[in-house]
């Protein structure tokens, strides 16, 4: 256990230094773009809380590569707290409760439940898993019940397109963080499709830095779906067995 725990930890070492590598340069070309990019004089500019929370977002994506690193949730955690803050102080309450309520709770369940799994994992593997075809039915219908209720309920600006966008995010990192829970690989095109959402709307907004953030997020998002496609055993295919269980002509 202790050679395991040493080698999920050397993890989580290499992946923080690789996103600290992507965040110095994304850091460094957005402030010779945009000299008004992290203005720290500025109370009203959170641009360093929010490229803080993206590294260690980003370090938190490359470490859980491994579905087996249950060290990777506690940056998953520390990540969601950052943006709860953030969001707090852009005045956007709704995701700062959001993110502090639901998210951060998600994580710790998470973590408690991977690591747990982990100490029986010779006897019961913990393996990453698709939903049956009853389970998508229902992440779907549970997606259209949280994207009408985001674009109905809750106060928006801007374009329909950027309402749009908006409400799949908010509906993705919902089901994103409940899924990840029981290790199910849908999690990941989930995460690929919040992140295409992110680049749709802040391209359409002009906001460039969480763009630029946000093709950070779509490239390592996808990168950890196609490792964790890879890493599912074909007997956990759920919803995708019929697929693969065809017979070729």
């Amino acid at each position: 256990m202790k050679h395991t725990s040493s080698a999920l930890l050397k993890e989580i070492l290499v992946s923080t230094l690789i996103s600290t590598a992507i965040f110095v340069v994304v850091g460094l070309s957005l402030k010779l773009l945009m000299p008004g990019f992290l203005d720290v004089g500025n109370p009203e500019n959170h641009d360093l809380l929010s490229l803080i929370a993206s590294w260690i977002g980003t370090s938190y994506i490359l470490a859980v590569r491994n579905p087996n690193n249950y060290f990777a949730i506690l940056l998953g955690i520390v990540m969601a707290v950052l943006l709860s803050w953030q969001f707090y102080l852009q005045h956007f309450y709704d995701l700062a409760i959001l993110y502090l309520f639901v998210f951060v709770p998600c994580q710790v369940l998470t973590f408690s439940i991977w690591l747990k799994n982990s100490k029986k994992s010779e006897t019961e593997p913990f393996n990453p898993s698709f939903l049956s075809l009853k389970g998508l039915v229902v992440m779907l219908l549970v997606f259209v019940v949280l994207f009408c209720a985001d674009i109905f309920l809750l106060p928006h600006e801007g374009s329909c397109l950027v309402v749009a966008m908006s409400a799949i995010i908010v509906a993705t990192s919902v089901l994103c963080n409940v899924l990840i829970i029981k290790k199910k690989t849908d999690t990941w095109y989930l995460w690929v499709l919040y992140s295409l959402a992110g680049l749709v709307q802040f391209s359409v907004s002009a906001i460039w830095p969480t763009f630029i953030l946000y093709i950070v997020f779509f490239i390592v998002n996808t990168a950890v779906c196609v490792s964790w496609i890879r890493q599912t055993p074909k007997e956990n295919y759920g919803w995708l067995k019929p697929l693969f269980n065809q017979k070729k002509p």
